[in-house]
């Protein structure tokens, strides 16, 4: 096993982004970043004193372990268009089996963080859990190590878990988003400011995190209070798309504590 690696990054996202941060607070240099966006991947190199290589479609790409933090889409286009010469790839995507290197390379990974991550906020690396998965022992090697020199949350998922894992942080996280972006236009009418309601969702995301998702549940589906149910449905009958959520919700939270609820309904 080599004692040290020239790592390149492919990507100029958010993901990318935070990538650079961690790695220069951990100590571990990044040699080279390759982005269609030239003007990101310059702002990238200040973060890591890496190399801005140029454009992974244009440019061969060279390093010896590789790591794509770019969309699912463009992961197989430039797979396909370089050499890679065994070199050590790696993914941070959620959604992406390990596997896809394997066409390209013997020595292939993830390394994927459950976070939701934005260039505009700072965030606890040594907090979040990364995710790790390997193609052999060389590189379960330099992934553990990596990953482990960003944060003490480390665990071995296969592409099957972190699927799951990635569609639960949807539902965790953008769909709670949305969520908030549709009671802040319902609020604009109103002129209800955005801020009364982060009280609300501090106290929302402490009882979940202290008593479990499903004893938190309150609300008028979780008592069966239909009438409430029918008067919200009203409220949005201007807004279809918002009416189906609020009724699809609904009457799933109705019908998960159906059993638990059945005296009172």
């Amino acid at each position: 096993m080599k004692t040290s690696y020239g790592i390149t990054l492919i990507g100029s996202g958010n993901v990318a982004h935070h990538l650079c941060v961690a790695f220069a607070r951990a100590g571990i240099s990044i040699d080279r970043i390759y982005c269609r966006n030239a003007e990101r991947g310059k702002e990238l190199s200040l973060h890591s004193k890496a190399l801005y290589a140029g454009h992974p479609l244009e440019e061969q790409i060279e390093g010896d372990i590789v790591f794509f933090a770019v969309s699912d889409q463009a992961l197989p286009e430039i797979l396909k268009k370089q050499s890679w010469n065994e070199k050590i790839l790696i993914h941070t995507a959620g959604s992406v089996p390990a596997t896809v290197f394997a066409p390209y390379t013997p020595h292939y990974g993830v390394l994927y963080p459950l976070q939701t991550l934005s260039v505009q906020r700072e965030v606890d690396y040594g907090s979040i859990p990364f995710f790790i998965e390997f193609s052999d022992e060389t590189t379960e090697k330099i992934i553990k190590k990596l990953a482990s020199s960003l944060s003490c949350e480390v665990r071995v998922a296969d592409s099957g878990k972190r699927r799951i894992l990635h569609l639960s942080a949807v539902l965790v996280s953008n769909f709670v988003t949305h969520l908030c972006t549709i009671a802040a236009e319902l609020g604009k009418e109103q002129h209800i400011p955005f801020e009364v309601y982060h009280p609300l969702l501090r106290e929302t995301i402490a009882k979940i995190i202290a008593m479990g998702p499903f004893e938190s549940q309150t609300g008028p589906a979780r008592r069966g209070d239909t009438d409430t149910i029918k008067m919200h449905e009203e409220l949005l009958a201007a807004y279809p798309d918002w009416q189906k959520i609020y009724t699809f919700t609904s009457q799933s939270i109705l019908n998960m504590y159906h059993s638990l609820n059945d005296e009172k309904l």
